[in-house]
């Protein structure tokens, strides 16, 4: 009888076990499998959305690439060299087919470019562009930008966030993006973007990772077609990986970006990882990591298992891993005994929107509540990571790393701004074990920083 009773216990559990599944899934099933109708949309004929990438060597070559409408007319490429002489140089073309529209996008790839300044248009039968320029500087001192998501809605606030930004940083070298550009995978939030990026793009070029918000929801995601061909980058990443695994060269860096979004198959990750510890094993004095997906996530409910488990093992000449998806920002040293050492894990965000902070002991600074954007500074052996927030471009964190062939030497250089760890509105007025963990960490991480000091 006792043996009966447990068989209908367990059958019962069972029965409520699978009911709230199935609930949840019906719940649930629209945001993790389903996409909204695209608008429809008209391609202009006249060539737009034209942005620069790199190949795979940054201190030669560059890619330009940019859409038209799907009339049959005939494009080139004329570049006006440093010596004044002019080359024309024709374009492939793929057109490119969407839920709602299409368009033909076009790309030249310039190899082999000797150092000075250039200037280039876009000429058709009927249109043209007009003149833009961009330099080659082949040094080992290198500035970049590093934005997290910016998942932007139309009319957001990304075009005063870039504005600012390059009116604050107008010489770096070049933009990098974590992925997660734009808010849905459809042209108005593409068309959003490049307008907020006021032809930066044009001149300076763009190193992107893909993120989850370029792809359409299903079983199986699928990325947005429109990417692959916005941005030009190198195809030298695993197989199945062409032009959204890659790196890019520089005099004295390499840049690694990762698709974490295609990491699908046990297989992926293992491949993606060998293959980065390869290429990792270089002869540049700094090697960056970049990926949508943190390998250490600092937002509750949002751990990638997987990813931590095989990649943190491949990041032996790894300095600085840049990573997003978390809308939250943190910084966490790698440490031997108490020594800091590298890789130093960078969560990052310039987006409006916030998840919950796990606000982590183990994270050795955090932001929550605010969106930042993050300038890297490279002069040889000496590379300066700083985090601005974007509200009032103030210093919110800054470290210097010294690196010679022998010895790695970290300066944690935190200005006196304080730690600021607000409760996204999102969450104000709710009261769940979630927040109350965040707000019980707060409390315990705002009284160990007081007993600090």
């Amino acid at each position: 009888m006792k043996m009966q009773n447990k068989t209908i216990v367990k059958l019962i559990v069972c029965s409520v076990a699978l009911l709230t599944a199935v609930i949840v899934c019906i719940t649930r099933w629209s945001a993790w499998f389903g996409n909204l109708p695209e608008p429809a949309y008209n391609t202009p004929p006249q060539p737009h959305n034209i942005i620069m990438t790199y190949g795979a060597d940054a201190t030669k070559d560059r890619t330009i690439s940019w859409r038209a409408d799907t009339v049959e007319q005939d494009f080139a490429l004329m570049l006006e060299m440093p010596d004044k002489t002019k080359l024309e140089f024709e374009p492939t073309d793929s057109l490119v087919v969407t839920r709602n529209g299409k368009g033909v996008y076009y790309r030249v790839e310039l190899h082999n470019l000797k150092k000075g300044k250039y200037h280039y248009q876009i000429i058709g039968d009927k249109y043209e562009s007009r003149w833009y320029d961009f330099e080659i500087q082949n040094s080992n001192n290198l500035s970049f930008i590093v934005f997290g998501d910016v998942q932007d809605e139309v009319g957001g606030p990304s075009k005063q966030m870039f504005s600012m930004v390059d009116s604050l940083h107008h010489n770096v070298n070049f933009w990098a993006f974590v992925g997660d550009i734009i808010e849905r995978p459809m042209d108005v939030y593409w068309q959003y973007w490049f307008e907020c990026m006021n032809d930066v793009q044009t001149h300076k070029p763009i190193i992107a990772a893909t993120g989850n918000h370029e792809h359409l929801k299903g079983l199986k995601k699928t990325r947005d077609n429109r990417w692959t061909n916005i941005f030009g980058n190198p195809h030298n990443g695993p197989e199945r990986f062409a032009g959204t695994t890659y790196y890019v060269d520089f005099q004295n860096m390499r840049f690694i970006v990762i698709d974490t979004d295609g990491l699908t198959l046990f297989s992926d990750y293992t491949r993606t990882s060998a293959w980065l510890r390869k290429i990792a094993d270089n002869d540049k004095r700094w090697n960056i990591l970049m990926l949508h997906h943190p390998i250490y996530s600092t937002c509750q409910g949002r751990d990638n298992t997987l990813l931590n488990i095989i990649f943190r093992h491949s990041l032996k000449h790894i300095d600085i891993v840049l990573e997003g998806h978390d809308h939250s920002y943190a910084k966490r040293f790698s440490r031997t005994d108490t020594t800091l050492t590298t890789p130093v894990y960078i969560e990052t965000t310039s987006a409006q929107k916030y998840y919950l902070s796990k606000v982590s002991p183990d994270d050795d600074r955090i932001l929550s509540g605010h969106p930042v954007y993050n300038c890297i500074d490279i002069m040889n052996n000496t590379l300066i990571f700083r985090t601005y927030m974007i509200e009032g471009n103030t210093l919110y964190d800054q470290f210097t790393i010294e690196k010679t062939d022998s010895s790695l030497n970290i300066i944690n250089q935190e200005p006196d701004t304080p730690e600021i760890i607000d409760l996204p509105d999102k969450y104000k007025g709710k009261n769940n074990i979630k927040i109350r963990r965040f707000n019980n960490r707060k409390a315990a991480r705002e009284k160990n920083v007081k007993g600090e000091k």
